[in-house]
């Protein structure tokens, strides 16, 4: 199977979508040879040899429909992971207890409440349902 490009290939394209090759610039020293007009987009555009928009850059024309995947939702960055907290009823305001955050992600948070030097108490709470202050100097009560 050939890689090349001919006049007459139905391509896609993986920012424009489906098209035609309708030109080949044979002539020597063309960066972007392969003429392609498209379903959608008025006029046309142009790649190298290799299915490229951009010399030296990704291939994104193709012979048959591609499949793209990837996040198209921003990562979740934790702000709480490792701080001390109080965490409170959303409803009541009541205090549920306080700890260390040793995991969050967009829907839950854990904290680990320290019983004693030995032991450990684990709860999973769902954010919807509570409200957390972040225990730090300026919030901290003090006894002498």
């Amino acid at each position: 199977m050939s890689k090349e490009f001919k006049v007459g290939d139905t391509v896609w394209c993986t920012v424009c979508g489906r098209g035609l090759v309708t030109s080949i610039d044979t002539s020597t020293g063309k960066n972007y040879p392969v003429e392609v007009r498209f379903d959608y987009i008025r006029g046309e555009q142009y790649y190298t040899k290799g299915g490229s928009m951009l010399v030296g850059g990704n291939r994104c024309l193709f012979f048959s429909k591609p499949t793209v995947t990837g996040q198209t939702e921003r990562p979740f960055v934790s702000e709480l992971l490792g701080k001390n907290v109080i965490v409170l009823s959303k409803d009541s305001k009541e205090i549920l207890g306080q700890g260390k955050v040793i995991h969050e992600n967009n829907k839950y948070i854990t904290v680990d409440w320290k019983v004693d030097k030995c032991s450990s108490k684990y709860t999973k709470y769902i954010k919807e349902e509570i409200s957390i202050v972040e225990i730090n100097e300026k919030n901290i009560i003090k006894f002498n």
